[in-house]
């Protein structure tokens, strides 16, 4: 095992997750087993995450968790900046709380530890939106006509875009209808 709960592949060398094929956070490069290159080397990233990454991180039933908790954790150790904003935080808190949605939802307290966990950490900023929100909200939307669930998600987009931030971490297909970012999936 490597630095962050991730392995080595055999074949490249970069990080991988314990099960798939895709790259969490590729800066994380090894140069050996355990170790991480010095920081002058690396370049520094800034990436956004969505609540179902952490949704998926809590949820042991899903097929998807064991790469959603090492995305989680690697972000957790940083140094890399990454995204905490408030309505991914909010959603993982009326979500992951649900009995409608889970069969055996995490009580308030568990959740709220969980994204305590993360907040707090320098490199894990949480902004909430600024003068000019709506701009970058109307400059999020473009022309598409934005109703109902997209909603929540050009809110998040407008939020990346107050705060320089071109990628997300999810694997909700609708961001892919945002052009001014970029979106990662790191589920096979």
């Amino acid at each position: 095992m490597g630095a962050g709960g991730l392995r080595r592949s055999g074949r490249s060398g970069r990080a991988r997750p314990l099960q798939g094929d895709a790259h969490l956070l590729p800066e994380l490069d090894l140069e050996e087993e355990g170790t991480r290159p010095p920081r002058a080397r690396r370049k520094p990233v800034s990436c956004a995450v969505d609540a179902n990454i952490l949704l998926y991180a809590s949820d042991e039933a899903s097929p998807f968790h064991r790469p959603a908790l090492e995305l989680v954790k690697a972000m957790a150790a940083g140094p890399e900046i990454a995204y905490l904003f408030w309505p991914a935080v909010m959603a993982y808190l009326r979500i992951s709380t649900q009995p409608a949605v889970f069969g055996r939802p995490l009580a308030a307290a568990e959740a709220i530890g969980n994204i305590e966990q993360l907040l707090g950490r320098p490199h894990l900023p949480s902004p909430g939106e600024q003068d000019g929100f709506w701009r970058r909200y109307r400059e999020a939307v473009g022309d598409a006509i934005t109703s109902g669930n997209l909603v929540p998600d050009a809110h998040l987009v407008a939020l990346m875009l107050e705060n320089d931030v071109r990628t997300i971490w999810t694997h909700d297909r609708d961001f892919r209808r945002f052009s001014l970012i970029e979106v990662r999936d790191p589920f096979p």
